[in-house]
């Protein structure tokens, strides 16, 4: 797994995030490749949905950008986006 990390893991990582996109409204990013498979997005994606919930707010739309910058290592960056309630 990507940084030795476990699926709880990332479901922590994303439920801090949530919270955070939640208080303040905005937007939650993380790199596609940050993933080894689609079981750790899926508990990542899960721990935005419960932090965002958690403090009243709700997702207001998902969905994925190419990376095009300049230096950058590229790919798809998965975007979720946030509502203050």
């Amino acid at each position: 797994m990507h940084n030795d990390w476990t699926a709880q893991s990332w479901y922590e990582v994303g439920k801090k995030q949530g919270v955070r996109a939640g208080r303040l409204g905005g937007e939650v990013q993380r790199r596609q490749y940050d993933f080894d498979d689609g079981e750790e997005n899926a508990e990542w994606i899960d721990g935005v949905l419960e932090g965002v919930l958690s403090v009243g707010a709700r997702i207001a739309a998902v969905t994925r950008v190419q990376d095009l910058m300049k230096g950058s290592k590229g790919g798809l960056i998965q975007v979720i986006k946030v509502e203050r309630r």
